[in-house]
């Protein structure tokens, strides 16, 4: 693999020995050396924001939190205080090497190092009541559930929770009222995803070679990036079989206009490729061992519209759960009728939404549309640079469709191509596409 600064370098071959005329000489490219920057006009990277341990404690709190709140614990009656968990002592450790405990994917993407951070901490529950015997048994209680549910719990990330002590009830006459604190010793891991500083993903290498022979290349595989600047043809040839296309698409303003054309063919096709309407009926015709076609396309209207078409949605325990927490939750009525087609796998957003529609109901498919499809996705959004220069980092859209049989690129001579109709998109955007073996490489 070419280092990254061969990207952006000339490299230059000084042969020994070679006489170089003057003249000649002067006829070569000048290599300029590098020069210092002045830090005042050198950008500084975008940091994430809240730390790694400030969300690792606030992960950690919040399922703390849960067991002072019914239906583990009953409020404290009354206008006294509410029973609370507070933080006595804090430890960071370290884990795995750098942290890093391995790559966050989305499709065939290599989006993001996934990451981890431990704290050992001493929490404190404090729990209020209005005479001592009212403190007494929900501290009995607490230690109960808290002990009592370690899978739960290491499920969310605790490696280990330890009582540590108790204290006497005590008189709070300022509040009119009896506080008793527990103490516990706690070990909890927070996996989270950095993107290592990375602005973007590398689709392309150019590579410029300067000395007795000029060259020029550029390397890339089955991947292309499109956005304002340009739209080069995404195109693969065999041997290759095809289990997937993935996409990831930051498009912050209007969709650019433009169509966008898939075609399966070979060298020396003849006549015009066969048209399909829809990307299944395309798929079918192109794909299997013995496909019924080897020259056919298929062309989608927008760039909106072959996103959609790629984008694969599955509702599951957990897209429901996301579901019901999110900011414009989906109504309990609601998420009940989604369990009727949960671990369904739809290929096509409109096909998806016309499944839902049947279950839910058109009204309820409009005023929900945009979480469910949000929480429904089979790969989730990531996080990555600031494309638009507006001081906030870009959430990308993954979308994927798989592709199953595969699609046979049996010879070098078959191809695929993914193009775009205009040279750049019309919109400040970005997508990445890659046609890929299946739906994880």
């Amino acid at each position: 693999m070419f280092p990254l600064a061969s990207a952006q370098l000339p490299l230059r071959r000084n042969l020994i020995g070679d006489h170089v005329e003057p003249e000649k000489f002067e006829d070569r490219p000048r290599v300029f050396p590098l020069t210092l920057v002045t830090p005042l006009l050198i950008a500084a990277p975008m940091m994430s924001s809240p730390s790694p341990l400030s969300r690792t404690l606030d992960a950690m709190l919040n399922v703390l939190d849960d067991y002072i709140a019914p239906p583990f614990l009953a409020p404290p009656p009354g206008s006294l205080p509410s029973h609370n968990v507070l933080l006595d002592s804090v430890v960071e450790r370290t884990v795995g090497l750098g942290d890093r405990l391995g790559t966050d994917l989305r499709g065939p993407f290599s989006v993001a190092a996934l990451k981890g951070l431990r704290v050992e901490a001493v929490v404190r529950y404090e729990l209020w009541g209005e005479t001592p015997a009212d403190v007494g048994p929900p501290i009995n209680d607490l230690i109960q559930n808290l002990l009592g549910d370690r899978d739960r719990l290491r499920a969310a990330g605790f490696l280990r929770i330890a009582l540590k002590s108790t204290s006497p009830s005590e008189n709070v006459f300022a509040e009119d009222a009896y506080r008793q604190n527990v103490q516990f010793e706690v070990l909890f891991e927070f996996p989270y995803v950095d993107a290592d500083g990375a602005e973007s993903l590398i689709a392309r290498i150019p590579i410029d070679m300067i000395g007795e022979f000029n060259e020029t290349t550029t390397v890339v595989d089955e991947m292309a990036r499109w956005d304002n600047e340009s739209t080069p043809t995404l195109a693969v040839r065999g041997p290759l079989s095809i289990g997937a296309f993935t996409a990831l698409a930051f498009i912050p303003g209007p969709d650019p206009t433009g169509e966008v054309t898939l075609t399966r063919t070979f060298d020396g096709a003849t006549g015009a490729p066969g048209t399909h309407s829809t990307l299944p009926s395309f798929v079918t015709a192109v794909a299997g061992n013995n496909p019924a076609e080897r020259h056919a396309e298929v062309t989608f209207a927008s760039l909106a519209d072959f996103i959609a078409a790629i984008a694969t949605f599955k509702i599951t325990d957990g897209s429901l759960a996301k579901m019901g927490a999110d900011p414009a939750p989906v109504t309990p009525a609601v998420l009940g009728l989604l369990e009727g087609i949960k671990d369904v796998e739809v290929a096509g957003e409109s096909e998806f939404l016309l499944l839902v529609e049947n279950e839910i109901g058109a009204v309820e498919t409009t005023t929900h549309k945009s979480v469910i499809l949000k929480h429904s996705a089979i790969l989730e959004p990531i996080l990555l640079g600031d494309w638009d220069l507006d001081g906030v980092a870009d959430e990308y859209e993954s979308v994927q469709f798989r592709i199953s049989p595969s699609i046979q690129l049996t010879s070098v001579t078959d191809r695929l191509e993914i193009a775009f109709e205009h040279p750049e998109l019309t919109e400040v955007a970005v997508v990445y596409l890659r046609a890929s073996t299946g739906p994880g490489t």
